[in-house]
């Protein structure tokens, strides 16, 4: 329990003490404001390190006043409490507010650096690594879709009419790029998590955008607080973020990723041409691919048995895309090979582009089976498309 540092009646009531003054080198209170009490309070706690007691005393004053500093206060209690995907969406609305904070800077950096390392009990819930090592393998399949769009109508209906029972024995992998607001990744993740045994996701650079939407109820201060808010939606809604077993010696292993321009191997990368500006990152874009990269680096062992991967950006340029003007700045990264290659994987689900396609390079098979926008021009597919059959193995064709 925490030390009774002074008097603090609950909030809405009155100090029976009335007025109280103190010297200039301490509190003053000439009126009695909990916002403030709240976050001396909550500033004295973090310093005594009674982490649990301080966020409360934090929260309770971010909720009575929206300040920077009430903000960064509740992200000092967060981080030291071992929070840090909570701890950065308060450094980041501190900055929103007032980008000269230098407290509230050095702790959001101090978030990025601790957020890949996955230690945080929040971290540590989303783990279902042997749930199902267990399964027979020959009887499990996992099938891939990318780039659902959901925003869109024809797609929404698209992921209601798959058939309820087909898949139910089955795994999905989502390759990113599922809408563009929160509510409706999450809505439609929960749509296929009914139709599926699991579904594996990882995020798309539509997924991440901040909705006009978003932007005018202050959903969220960046992209990354979104990105840390759909991981923790995930994990309520038991769709996977992070690696595990779906058989016998059979892993699933998603891979986080963002675009390198040196992926575009005909044209000189250009820091004056700017993609995705719903985007609000706290890096140099340009530089995010790194960061994205880094949230991989805990997951990268060899896996004993066959290895499926996924991430949202192309690993190869080799790979089919649209190379008009200068997309291929924007369309994938090819470290992320690298990192697919040091877990040995078997096969690689990819996004981004909207050509589907199920090609072999080095003893990998790479496919993209992206939905796109369900109109009458677009053929549109008839549901997901089948990467792997434990009976079969890896489906190395197109035909």
């Amino acid at each position: 329990m925490a030390p009774a540092l002074y008097f603090l009646p609950p909030p809405g009531t009155t100090d029976p003490r009335g007025k109280a003054t103190a010297s200039k080198d301490t509190l003053e209170v000439s009126a009695w404001d909990p916002s403030v009490l709240y976050g001396n309070r909550a500033a004295a706690l973090c310093h005594l390190q009674c982490w649990t007691a301080a966020v409360q005393d934090a929260r309770m004053a971010a909720r009575l006043q929206q300040s920077a500093k009430a903000r960064c206060r509740l992200g000092v209690a967060l981080l030291g409490a071992g929070q840090p995907e909570d701890a950065y969406t308060e450094f980041a609305w501190a900055l929103a507010i007032d980008s000269h904070y230098a407290l509230a800077r050095s702790g959001l950096e101090a978030c990025l650096s601790a957020i890949p390392k996955w230690k945080s009990r929040e971290a540590q819930r989303r783990w279902r690594l042997s749930q199902d090592s267990g399964r027979p393998r020959a009887f499990t399949k996992v099938w891939m879709i990318s780039d659902l769009h959901c925003d869109q109508k024809g797609n929404a209906e698209w992921c209601q009419l798959l058939d309820d029972a087909e898949f139910q024995e089955d795994v999905l992998i989502v390759a990113g790029n599922v809408a563009e607001t929160y509510r409706a990744v999450i809505q439609s993740l929960k749509v296929l998590r009914g139709k599926f045994r699991r579904v594996f996701y990882v995020p798309g650079n539509r997924d991440l955008a901040l909705n006009a939407s978003e932007v005018r109820t202050s959903r969220f201060p960046d992209s990354i607080a979104k990105l840390l808010a759909l991981l923790k939606a995930c994990e309520e809604i038991e769709v996977d973020v992070l690696p595990a077993a779906i058989g016998q010696d059979v892993y699933v292993v998603p891979l986080f990723s963002w675009y390198n321009a040196e992926f575009d191997k005909r044209s000189r990368p250009d820091p004056n041409i700017g993609f995705d500006s719903q985007c609000v990152w706290p890096l140099d874009q340009h530089q995010l691919w790194k960061w994205m990269l880094k949230l991989n680096e805990a997951h990268l062992h060899v896996y004993r048995g066959t290895v499926l991967t996924v991430s949202h950006f192309l690993p190869l340029t080799t790979l089919p895309f649209d190379v008009a003007g200068k997309q291929a700045q924007a369309m994938g990264c090819e470290e992320i090979e690298d990192q697919l290659r040091e877990v040995r994987s078997s096969a690689h689900v990819y996004g981004h582009s909207t050509i589907r396609s199920l090609q072999v390079h080095g003893g990998t098979t790479f496919g993209n089976h992206a939905l796109g926008l369900v109109t009458d021009e677009n053929e549109v597919p008839a549901g997901p498309r089948l990467l792997f059959d434990g009976a079969k193995g890896v489906v190395k064709s197109s035909a």
